[in-house]
């Protein structure tokens, strides 16, 4: 039987390949399958991350990384790589991994040259002390770039005839924050600063003076006061964040590449959509859907586009076509996007041409055997790792606990003094009003024996509907009025006003309730996420702990510092 070469049989080999009893000295984790070295480890845990953790939170992550292992071989073992749904996300991963890596290849590696980055390195490293002249767009005229350049022009020619940037930033400047201090917006990095004048900025040496420079903000006159260099990390580990800035700082330039490079399939491709048989086909599944929706029935996608009678090519391009009957047994088990499209003409349209030239540029990459790449094979062992542990922690231990109504009631009862405990409380009723000397003589009368529910109906400016009653509060309640309630004692006027926000409180305390377990009913929902969290919890550590012994799992400790 042939097999697919992008299968990961090199994942499957690696994992159930027995070695030998000894390992290298590198080594640091063991079990009878495979061993594991720090660069092993550091693929899945960050080497930099790792090491500032503190010396427990080392410790948490090397444990939970051989679990993840343990748990992988296991699945492998007992054939989770076998099923169908995960077959089927392994396809559709490499399909849409392939088409990112064409993308990469074509599009972003024109921009994002070696040369590029270790430009935006140097860039990086710089730390500039900058001051800046804002001249906003709005005016009391209204809202004009034009009466702003003029002005920054003005402004800016003052300063080249040597009238000091200082004066003039707080004489003109619109940025209220930095213009009392001379416009300065202090230390800035590249990635800390506006997009706008970047460019700009770093074209200035020290006493340089721009001229103006228009952002969303308006136009600005740039001074860089120093130019200082900071200590980063080498280029190879900053590589990736570096590319990740220089994408973001560039999207409109590389979308447009993009699209350019689709256009270009589109025509190359003859990427024809059929505009009568897409109409008549959304036209149809918006009337039905709109029919059943108002009947009060479910609307079955996919079984609404099996009943239209009509079987036309939506969409053609050299060497192939779509049909109705073609898109459903392509999207049958996950129409949710293609669904979606279906309500309109030209929603339909871009879904069709949008899957005809992924599925080319699927085909180019594969032409280019971009699924041999190491790119592709680390992307694909890393989506193959997370399925393959996701799917057996939901079938070993997800799904295998599910409580009945005895079992949660077992459980709260064993737990109902520590976890379910309603806390002590106190009956109150307050008065608050604004003024404190109305309060001075609102508390002297309470403390006298006025009737405190009267006095609450005449003066409270806050619950005055129910008479400043508050019912039974904690100590956690009201801001520091439960705190208060919980000292008073029962019947008893607090002696003092009592700051609430903006206003004075008085308080009286009626009577308290010590603390008691919640009824069963009221908590049940937090019952069972406490028993399904605990449980699993335990379950899985109790699984851990089996393959450990099983597969002869053993940390070297010594060799990680930990």
């Amino acid at each position: 039987m042939k097999t697919n070469r992008w299968f990961p049989i090199a994942i499957v080999i690696s994992l159930l390949a027995i070695s030998c009893t000894k390992y290298p000295e590198d080594a640091i984790i063991t079990t009878n399958f495979k061993y594991y070295t720090t660069k092993d480890l550091y693929k899945y845990i960050p080497r930099d991350s790792f090491i500032n953790l503190s010396e427990n939170s080392r410790k948490k992550k090397i444990l939970e990384f051989c679990k993840e292992e343990l748990f992988l071989k296991d699945a492998i073992d007992k054939g989770y790589n076998k099923q169908s749904k995960i077959a089927k996300k392994l396809n559709d991963f490499k399909k849409t991994s392939l088409i990112n890596i064409y993308f990469e290849k074509t599009v972003l590696d024109s921009f994002v040259t070696e040369d590029t980055l270790r430009d935006l390195y140097e860039k990086f490293k710089k730390v500039i002390t900058l001051r800046h002249i804002l001249i906003s767009f709005r005016t009391k005229m209204g809202y004009s770039k034009e009466l702003a350049y003029q002005e920054a022009e003005r402004i800016y020619q003052e300063l080249k005839k040597g009238a000091s940037f200082e004066r003039l930033a707080r004489k003109y400047s619109c940025d209220k924050k930095t213009a009392d201090k001379g416009g300065l917006l202090g230390n800035l990095t590249w990635n800390t600063m506006l997009p706008a004048i970047r460019e700009t900025v770093y074209s200035l040496k020290p006493g340089d003076i721009s001229e103006p420079v228009i952002s969303g903000m308006g136009y600005h006159i740039l001074k860089v006061d120093s130019v200082t260099e900071r200590e980063l990390p080498p280029f190879e580990k900053y590589r990736n964040f570096l590319k990740d800035t220089f994408v973001k700082t560039n999207l409109r330039k590389i979308r447009k590449k993009y699209r350019e490079m689709v256009n270009l399939i589109k025509f190359d491709y003859d990427i024809t959509p059929k505009k009568f048989a897409i109409a008549r086909l959304t036209d149809y599944y918006g009337r039905k859907v709109k029919s059943l929706r108002k009947e009060g029935e479910k609307v079955d996608g996919i079984k609404i586009l099996k009943l239209f009678p009509l079987n036309e090519v939506l969409i053609t391009w050299k060497g192939g076509k779509y049909t109705k009957k073609d898109l459903i047994l392509k999207y049958e088990h996950s129409p949710k996007r293609f669904l979606s499209s279906l309500f309109s003409p030209l929603s339909l349209t871009t879904f069709l041409e949008e899957d005809v030239v992924n599925d080319l540029i699927y085909q180019k990459a594969l032409r280019m055997k971009l699924d041999t790449t190491k790119e592709f094979s680390s992307r694909y062992e890393k989506f193959f790792r997370t399925i393959l542990i996701k799917e057996y922690r939901t079938n070993e231990i997800v799904n295998s606990v599910s409580p009945d109504d005895s079992s949660l009631f077992l459980f709260y009862q064993k737990h109902k003094d520590s976890l379910y405990m309603e806390p002590p409380k106190a009956e109150v009723r307050v008065i608050i009003v604004s003024s404190e000397p109305l309060a001075k003589e609102i508390l002297k009368k309470a403390l006298a024996g006025e009737n405190f529910e009267k006095l609450a109906e005449k003066y409270t400016e806050i619950f005055k509907s129910q008479k400043g009653y508050l019912g039974y509060i904690s100590d956690k309640q009201y801001l520091n009025l439960g705190k208060i309630a919980m000292q008073t004692p029962p019947g008893k006027v607090y002696s003092k006003l009592i700051p609430y926000g903006k206003s004075f409180a008085i308080l009286k305390v009626y009577q308290k309730k010590e603390a008691s377990p919640y009824p069963f009913q009221e908590v049940k929902s937090k019952v069972k996420a406490d028993y399904l969290e605990q449980t699993r919890k335990k379950l899985e550590e109790n699984i851990f702990n089996s393959l450990s012994e099983k597969f002869k799992l053993k940390i070297h400790w010594e060799k990680l510092n930990v």
